[in-house]
């Protein structure tokens, strides 16, 4: 039912509003990208941005240069971007917590550097995308949705199986889930490049969608931001939630942007306050019958920390 009513989206809306809804089908691929690494393994990467980054460079690039038809060019930027994952997860991934998030926010503003010095992909002029045949906004909605379709298929693929209890253990604890036998590297770099993987066809898209590519639009910090904020609101290391999470909050954004513009840019800042102090686990748990939603439960967040 949920896929019969998405797409039947383009043939009831169209303009300025298929394409918010072709953007929160966009934010919800990417959270459910981060959740991959984010919410399963308890790893908070800050730079899965990079990913979107490598997805978008490389789509622009094979695109515009070598006129590589738009999904061969889009299936050869998602092996890079998983390809790059596997490269320096190894290394990466032995940090933890702000440790590992610094350490990848680091790596995607790198990225954004070292293309600006690459003339192949025209520097810090970016690339401009020319195709024979520009796909409509129908198309681009449809595939955003089967960028979100992938993810879901991945993350519930996860979930199921022996991978799932794996993830959990090392976001319980990685020691523990060591001296148990769990190859915590395999899975982690594992997860980290089926993120990067999801978020790479994401990029590929927007780049097409946008038809123009530069570093401060692909490689900015606040991608990586919005993403770990949908997917905790929704509720991370669950399947449904970073989809939840998107909806709600993109929702409420472009009403605030539309209607008080200054609303807009303090509005990430307090949901990050508000998921973290009375929602530390997100919406989804409540809404799916797992918990139940009281007093006492909203202010727990605030009397750990001690607020």
């Amino acid at each position: 039912m949920l896929a019969a009513a998405a797409a039947a989206v383009p043939g009831v809306l169209s303009g300025y509003a298929l394409r918010e809804a072709t953007t929160i089908l966009m934010f919800m691929a990417l959270a459910l990208s981060w959740n991959l690494i984010g919410g399963l393994c308890g790893y908070p990467s800050f730079g899965n941005v990079a990913f979107f980054g490598i997805g978008a460079y490389a789509t622009a690039g094979l695109v515009a240069n070598l006129h590589w038809p738009f999904g061969a060019a889009l299936a050869a930027a998602a092996a890079a971007a998983v390809a790059f994952a596997a490269a320096i997860g190894p290394v990466v991934l032995r940090l933890h917590g702000h440790y590992f998030a610094i350490a990848t926010l680091g790596t995607a503003q790198a990225l954004g550097q070292i293309v600006i010095m690459v003339p192949w992909v025209g520097g810090p002029n970016g690339v401009i995308l020319r195709v024979p045949f520009a796909p409509s906004a129908a198309d681009f909605y449809y595939y955003m949705a089967g960028a979100v379709a992938a993810a879901l298929l991945i993350t519930y693929a996860v979930l199921r199986g022996s991978w799932g209890y794996a993830c959990r253990m090392i976001r319980q604890d990685e020691v523990a889930a060591a001296a148990s036998g769990v190859n915590t590297t395999f899975y982690k770099t594992a997860c980290w490049a089926l993120s990067g993987f999801v978020a790479a066809l994401v990029g590929g898209v927007y780049a097409l969608w946008i038809t123009f590519v530069n570093p401060p639009s692909v490689f900015d910090p606040v991608i990586s931001l919005t993403m770990v904020v949908l997917a905790l609101v929704g509720g991370a290391g669950t399947l449904w939630g970073p989809v939840l999470g998107a909806f709600v909050v993109e929702n409420i954004d472009q009403y605030l942007w539309a209607r008080l513009l200054t609303a807009h840019t303090l509005f990430l800042g307090v949901v990050i306050v508000v998921i973290v102090l009375f929602l530390p686990r997100g919406l989804w748990p409540y809404l799916a019958g797992g918990e139940g939603l009281t007093w006492r439960s909203l202010f727990e967040g605030a009397r750990r920390l001690r607020v």
